[in-house]
């Protein structure tokens, strides 16, 4: 029997609409967590049943409209375009030839894997490369990717090989695909300043607990910022890194990406560009945060935010992520 090479992509997944309900069904999944949140159950359940799904999934709900195309989330149609391009460019290029599917899955509002690992026991069949599509590894994406995995491997099944490729932030082709983005989109005009700009996290998550996510971060930072310096696009000091999306009154990783943005064009460098290198994919974050929070503040301190795509289905991204899944057949 013939081995099947199944390539599960995980994304955490957007709501199933930008309904009141569906956002607080979504929240309520994703910060039940305990890689989320890890405060004891008895403490979190009434702050999070009782204070904050009765009022921030309706503003979640109202964000969540504005990038809403009536059908699907941008993660969601960005997500399923990469997939298939990835594998179109594997059985046409790679070893794996026609012996290869892609699936774009997502852990939330429920877990994707449960119907993927369904199907593969039946067969029987299958090697299944699963790739958490963060490029940083983080216990709050990267961990919650694994706990959903296991959650739905059922323990009477076989599957000939199972892999899971957990982190890509200073690969090689991962970092030309970010440059080359950042290229394409500042070709023929003129910025005062570049922020790179990273998911945050808590403090306590990375630094007490040791997590890792803080320094791929910086690593990535540095890789793209010595080849943009190195390709002539940008000089050192015109690049910083700085962190979005705080949730709560707790300390997160900073400087802030708002912050930062107040900051600079307050020093006079009225026409700043961000481009986030923790999202392969836009979603609320990019869509929500940057291209509409953050340029709302900028615009109203007097300057212009460009604000660069994710990585999405660019054909360039599609081929080196074709490229380096190749390796593990």
């Amino acid at each position: 029997m013939s081995i099947t090479t199944k390539i599960i992509l995980a994304q955490l997944g957007s709501p199933a609409s930008p309904s009141v309900d569906d956002v607080r069904i979504y929240l309520k999944r994703f910060l039940s967590s305990r890689r989320v949140v890890d405060l004891p159950w008895f403490l979190w359940w009434p702050i999070l049943n009782l204070f904050i799904l009765p009022f921030r999934s309706k503003i979640s709900a109202g964000k969540y409209l504005k990038i809403w195309d009536g059908k699907q989330f941008p993660l969601v149609k960005y997500s399923e375009q990469f997939a298939r391009g990835v594998e179109g460019y594997i059985r046409k290029e790679c070893k794996f030839g026609a012996q290869v599917s892609v699936e774009s899955i997502y852990l939330l509002p429920e877990n994707g894997f449960k119907k993927i690992l369904e199907r593969s026991a039946c067969k029987g069949s299958e090697k299944l490369l699963v790739v958490p599509m963060f490029p940083q590894f983080a216990e709050s994406t990267t961990l919650l990717v694994m706990d959903s995995f296991h959650e739905a491997l059922a323990p009477d099944s076989y599957y000939p090989r199972i892999e899971i490729l957990s982190a890509f932030y200073d690969q090689p082709w991962f970092i030309s695909s970010c440059v080359n983005q950042i290229e394409l989109s500042l070709k023929n005009r003129r910025v005062d300043h570049l922020l790179l700009s990273f998911h945050g996290v808590p403090l306590k998550q990375a630094v007490e607990k040791k997590d890792p996510y803080h320094f791929h971060c910086q690593k990535t930072f540095e890789l793209i910022q010595s080849e943009l310096v190195r390709k002539g696009i940008l000089s050192k000091d015109l690049v910083s890194i700085s962190f979005q999306s705080r949730f709560g009154k707790g300390k997160w990783l900073g400087p802030s990406t708002l912050s930062e943005g107040e900051r600079l064009v307050s020093e006079g460098k009225k026409v700043l560009a961000v481009f986030a290198p923790s999202f392969v994919v836009d979603c609320l974050e990019t869509l929500g945060e940057l291209r509409m929070e953050l340029s709302d503040t900028v615009k109203s301190l007097g300057g212009e935010l460009v604000v660069i795509s994710s990585l999405n289905d660019d054909p360039l991204w599609i081929e080196n992520f074709s490229k380096w899944v190749c390796h593990f057949s």
